[in-house]
């Protein structure tokens, strides 16, 4: 399973639901995993609050995740998706395209509140989890 930002962000911030789900998952064994856009986005708001104890908190938690990178396969079905969303008159932005690739090519579940992702998941068949 792949942990969106929105998850992520909710976690660094205590929100109950996100908290809960992240125990239920240890809880079940379930590893999660990290996406480098996810991270790409997660720091961008750190870096542009400027805020250590956030940073300190989001460094901690990477070393607990596996990190999946946005690789050649993932690329292509960026691509892929990109193109099929424009076709349908749809547009998403290009980092929650990658997020959802890297979890295609990699056959993980995308973990997310982010309704963004729907149109995706009924075209491309990308599994969603909520919190």
């Amino acid at each position: 399973m792949i942990a969106d930002t929105n998850y992520i962000i909710d976690v660094l911030k205590g929100e109950e639901e996100a908290l809960e789900k992240s125990k239920a998952l240890a809880g079940k064994g379930r590893s999660q995993n990290l996406c480098t856009p996810v991270i790409y986005e997660v720091m961008t708001g750190i870096e542009y609050t400027g805020s250590k104890k956030e940073r300190i908190k989001f460094e901690s938690m990477t070393d607990r995740f596996r990190i999946l990178p946005y690789d050649g396969k993932a690329a292509r079905i960026s691509g892929e998706i990109h193109a099929e969303l424009l076709r349908e008159g749809e547009d998403r932005g290009t980092v929650d395209i990658q997020i959802a690739s890297i979890a295609l090519a990699n056959g993980e579940k995308l973990l997310t509140n982010d309704s963004d992702y729907e149109i995706i998941s009924e075209i491309f068949d990308l599994k969603l989890e909520g919190y």
